[in-house]
């Protein structure tokens, strides 16, 4: 399993249905804390999220950019694109 052993904690971001089969295999699989938050939460409370754990982003690529601009962790997953055409690249860039 390499260092996914060393994981002690996950931060999920999303509140869909794929959030929770995510909560659900990884607590099942492993014995990996998970912590589910909504990213509507995150967005429109501006909160911002420093964790040394990884961070599981488990959105919409529209809401993925504004969740990246309020988190700070050298671990990131990221599911979906970041971004589908060259201007939403020129705009993360």
């Amino acid at each position: 399993m390499g260092n996914y052993n060393k994981i002690k904690k996950l931060l999920i971001i999303g509140n869909g249905e794929w959030a929770k089969k995510l909560e659900k295999i990884i607590t099942f699989e492993s014995e990996i804390e998970v912590e589910v938050v909504s990213a509507q939460e995150i967005v429109r409370n501006e909160l911002a999220i420093d964790l040394n754990d990884p961070i599981w982003i488990a959105t919409r690529p529209s809401t993925q950019l504004k969740i990246l601009n309020l988190v700070k962790s050298p671990k990131i997953i990221l599911e979906k694109p970041l971004f589908v055409n060259l201007e939403e690249y020129n705009q993360l860039c």
